[in-house]
């Protein structure tokens, strides 16, 4: 699938230990919406939890733009929030240094649908206040 920004849906999100045991990860598998790679889909894997803070301050990160593009504010207890939301990504392509690989999809970035300094709509019951200029009569 060559790189770009598409429109897709988290179908599958478990968190997992790394294959080294310093750490979990959460991993997602997208799905495409619409286009030419309807229903592709692209793994993703982000470190939630890691004995090295780099690790976890990029891990981080990405946590942070996933629950910004789905909308949570909320602290995430459980995956499943992540599930059916669509979202923006920006997919790249990953190349083997080695050479004993394939190159393979990635996903470099999640946004919102929405624009990205739009303020999320309210949860249901939160006050909403109007501070515009637009007189009330």
């Amino acid at each position: 699938m060559p790189k770009g920004k598409y429109i897709a849906e988290v179908v599958d999100a478990n968190i997992v230990d790394t294959k080294n045991g310093r750490g979990q990860m959460l991993k997602l598998t997208w799905v495409i919406s619409g286009g030419d790679y309807d229903d592709r889909r692209i793994f993703q894997q982000i470190i939630v939890q890691h004995d090295s803070e780099d690790a976890m301050r990029f891990g981080r990160q990405r946590v942070k733009d996933l629950c910004d593009a789905c909308g949570i504010r909320e602290k995430v207890t459980d995956v499943s929030v992540f599930l059916h939301k669509p979202c923006q990504i920006d997919v790249g392509i990953e190349e083997d240094k080695g050479g004993q690989y394939d190159p393979k999809n990635i996903v470099r970035r999640i946004k919102p649908l929405i624009a990205l300094n739009a303020p999320l709509p309210p949860k249901p019951g939160e006050k909403v206040e109007f501070n515009d200029d637009i007189p009330w009569k």
